[in-house]
């Protein structure tokens, strides 16, 4: 008898593997793609260091890059924003104008330099959610008054992702109670930060858009 239910195991096994590989739904959705750049050694631009495709949430449909003019600390960011929404360039510690709501998605990496300058970063392991989520969060926020919804490891399309949600009272950008969702990767050995964040009244359904978002990234390196 039990020989006789291996067969049995084995094509529901088959089966829940085919189904797992069912693409899923992106209507309402556009597929998108951009390309990440960064600083080579002498100071000059390159703009082929990797390419990023994945499908954006219809209500996204304005993108802008935001380079530094020369400050290496700051970070290069790749936006995607709502048209009705103000399309806000944050900079340096303190801004002198702050929107009255947010709804974005950003793509966010230091500036490529020589490695020497920098500490070089592994890939990812399911440890490191208990320390980068947090230090997304800090980055994210003008005070300490956040909660975590969600830190998890997950594989996308190959490439190790630590995936959070949090609220904040504070966020960075508006100073106001915010809903953020983020993702974190490596690219050329350094961080690459996804925050998506929303300071609507109504958020309903705000995480699983977005980490749907998420899920169909595919980041392409070039040498």
């Amino acid at each position: 008898m039990r020989l006789a239910a291996i067969p049995f195991l084995l094509l529901l096994f088959c089966i829940s593997c085919k189904e797992e590989q069912i693409p899923e739904d992106y209507t309402g959705y556009t597929e998108t793609s951009f390309y990440i750049s960064g600083l080579s050694k002498d100071g000059a631009w390159r703009d082929s260091l990797a390419k990023v495709t994945l499908n954006i949430p219809d209500g996204l449909d304005t993108f802008y890059n935001l380079r530094p003019a020369s400050d290496l600390e700051n970070q290069l960011q790749y936006r995607f924003g709502d048209k009705k929404y103000v399309q806000y360039a944050e900079s340096g510690f303190y801004a002198a104008f702050a929107p009255d709501s947010l709804l974005q998605l950003t793509f966010m990496h230091d500036p490529m330099v020589d490695a020497k300058s920098r500490s070089s970063v592994s890939s990812l392991r399911p440890g490191d959610t208990a320390h980068l989520p947090t230090y997304l969060a800090n980055h994210r926020t003008s005070c300490d008054h956040f909660a975590f919804i969600k830190k998890e490891y997950k594989t996308i399309h190959g490439r190790p992702f630590i995936l959070t949600a949090f609220t904040s009272d504070c966020s960075i950008v508006s100073n106001k109670p915010t809903l953020v969702v983020g993702a974190i990767t490596t690219l050329k050995k350094m961080h690459l930060f996804i925050v998506a964040e929303s300071s609507a009244r109504d958020t309903t359904g705000f995480i699983d858009r977005i980490e749907k978002s998420i899920r169909s990234i595919v980041i392409t390196e070039r040498k």
